[in-house]
């Protein structure tokens, strides 16, 4: 989960273009989250210049120590000139992108033209540029996105001092990290009830719609008439037996080899003899 946090303890800034160093660093100070690894760490965000195609450095107060002694130790051996510092995409920690990133360079920029926002083109069609002098480029994330810090090399010791002095300002920064994620968790959870107790009220509501609304139609339902009940009754036959056909009139199914129809010839006929014997009656088969 990614949590921006920021806490002002910088001065409100002025606009910037190049500026002061000094001065951009003190606007621009403040106390960040920062995720490393899927946890929220906190960070000191800070920037030595501002405009466009800048970007500010975002040191994790547990690396800014090592941070700090870095520059400190690059600015003292000398810094390397290079034409290219790009670097990748994987994150280090921020005093070995320091160590890598860390060059003194000429800086160009473009001419604009008399509008002030279309690049000025020489007769070859190429866009005009002009030097600012010597830089030495401060990153604290490589790879692309991760936009340069700068500041002009005659101005770097000044901003090492700068760093010197946040060193032991750490604990408090920490200290002040700790509450606001504090803080944030509380109003968190407190959000999160409010959700749902909200949602737990519409869906009483919903239930009572429902059951005023079951009412209101068994209401307005007729009863059955007697006629509508007895004709939803099984028949009976005149034998007794219950006819549950499902057509009127329709008979049970006839036993294969007989017929449900009756044949009068093939009953047996009986006739009675008379005769003057003292004999019971008998009876014949014809």
């Amino acid at each position: 989960m990614s949590i921006k946090i920021t806490i002002p303890v910088g001065r409100e800034a002025a606009k910037p273009v190049e500026v002061d160093p000094i001065e951009e660093l003190t606007r621009s100070i403040n106390i960040v989250n920062m995720e490393i690894g899927g946890e929220n760490v906190p960070a000191i965000s800070l920037s030595t210049m501002g405009g466009r195609g800048t970007g500010g450095l975002k040191i994790p107060l547990t690396e800014f120590e090592a941070f700090t002694a870095t520059m400190a130790e690059i600015a003292e051996a000398g810094v390397p000139r290079a034409e290219t510092d790009e670097k990748g995409k994987i994150r280090v920690p921020t005093q070995d992108v320091l160590r890598s990133e860390m060059v003194e360079a000429e800086h160009f920029v473009t001419v604009k033209g008399p509008d002030g926002k279309t690049p000025l083109k020489d007769d070859a069609g190429e866009e005009v540029t002009q030097s600012t002098g010597f830089w030495v480029n401060l990153r604290a994330a490589g790879g692309q996105g991760n936009k340069r810090n700068r500041v002009r090399a005659e101005r770097l010791d000044e901003v090492v001092a700068f760093f010197q002095m946040l060193t032991p300002q750490l604990p408090a920064f920490q200290a002040s990290w700790s509450t606001a994620m504090q803080a944030y968790a509380e109003a968190e959870a407190k959000k999160n009830a409010a959700a749902a107790a909200k949602q737990a009220e519409i869906d009483r509501k919903a239930a009572i719609a429902a059951a005023v609304e079951t009412a209101r139609v068994a209401a307005l339902t007729p009863a059955p008439t007697v006629e509508e009940i007895v004709a939803d009754l099984p028949r009976v036959s005149e034998s007794g037996e219950s006819d549950e056909s499902d057509e009127p009139g329709e008979s049970d199914d006839v036993i294969p080899g007989f017929s449900d129809e009756s044949d009068e010839s093939d009953a047996p006929t009986y006739e009675r003899i008379d005769d003057d014997s003292d004999d019971d009656d008998e009876y014949l088969d014809s």
